[in-house]
């Protein structure tokens, strides 16, 4: 499996989406799937009828580091072009009196610009070759899933395949973009919190200090995550938006007249908030995203005051 920012895929997971995609995206070119069931794909999954693109998928098998990745994917584009002319003849048949304009590999990614001149290479290798079926400016192209963003988008929700939206970076917090207001407030809650516990004033201390650096983590690294669903996918940041409003109000009164203890309280609505945003959002986003969301919000509440336990 190769892990992008919007999931994981497989070889076969990676070719069903992006067919949807060029479907969608070449739809006024006439894209043509190409089966491979019979005598193999001579090279392609897909071509455009009426302007000359063809489409080769390729997914890694792993999480190469990016010299491993750019070799495999140099392999991918130098084997597959050969196949170019190998199946001149059931190539002719399909395209007809079209010529290759466009030979484009869609891949996840790609990390290294070697690749793009490797691109460069075999152009002119292929252009010299005079072959009847290839554009004399015949070009080689690598695509990568931004280049598609829209039409994967549509057809993950449309497939039912659940988004990554989680977002993976070290711990490390940006001091000068935080209110020391805010900090105040996080700092008196979860000193309210921690003083339940037996334990010295020292350890107090030592636990608390942790535990404001970890939700203040969680506040900064939930913005991106916000930001990515957002600006990806509005019709479910709203949905978000609207759970988030709506518990905001309720959990505000909840902690002026819950009777249970501070602990079981805030307990209580850590999991009430996880378990609406998992009804809400999780039809469509795996549950790492939206576990990144919930902590967001936690600590967003304890910094500015719906979240409360009159410490």
């Amino acid at each position: 499996m190769y892990k992008i920012d919007i999931g994981e895929f497989d070889g076969n997971s990676w070719e069903a989406i992006i067919q949807r995609c060029l479907k969608d995206k070449y739809e006024n070119e006439l894209y043509q799937r190409m089966p491979a069931n019979v005598s193999g794909d001579s090279g392609i999954e897909g071509l455009t009828v009426n302007s000359g693109k063809v489409f080769q998928c390729y997914c890694p098998e792993s999480q190469y580091e990016t010299k491993v990745l750019t070799t495999k994917q140099i392999s991918k584009i130098t084997t597959d072009l050969k196949k170019l002319v190998t199946y001149e003849k059931q190539l002719k048949k399909v395209l007809g009196a079209q010529k290759i304009m466009e030979w484009h590999l869609i891949t996840p990614e790609f990390k290294d610009k070697s690749l793009v001149a490797h691109c460069r290479t075999k152009e002119k290798e292929y252009q010299v070759l005079d072959l009847d079926h290839l554009d004399s400016n015949f070009k080689v192209l690598i695509k990568e899933h931004t280049d598609f963003s829209i039409e994967l988008r549509r057809h993950m929700l449309l497939m039912e395949y659940k988004i990554d939206i989680s977002v993976e970076e070290p711990k490390r917090i940006n001091w000068d973009e935080c209110d020391s207001d805010h900090i105040k407030n996080l700092r008196r809650k979860i000193r309210s919190l921690v003083d339940i516990q037996p334990m010295s004033d020292e350890e107090k201390n030592r636990r608390t200090d942790k535990i404001v650096e970890n939700f203040v983590f969680y506040f900064q690294r939930g913005m991106k995550v916000i930001e990515k669903l957002e600006g990806r996918f509005p019709e479910q940041y709203s949905r978000f938006n609207r759970i988030k409003l709506g518990l905001g109000e309720r959990i505000e009164d909840e902690c002026l007249l819950s009777q249970l203890p501070k602990d079981k309280l805030y307990q209580k609505i850590q999991q009430e908030l996880l378990d609406s945003l998992i009804e809400g959002l999780g039809e469509n986003f795996e549950n790492a995203g939206i576990e990144q969301l919930s902590k967001r919000i936690i600590a967003e509440w304890l910094m500015l005051c719906p979240l409360d336990f009159g410490g």
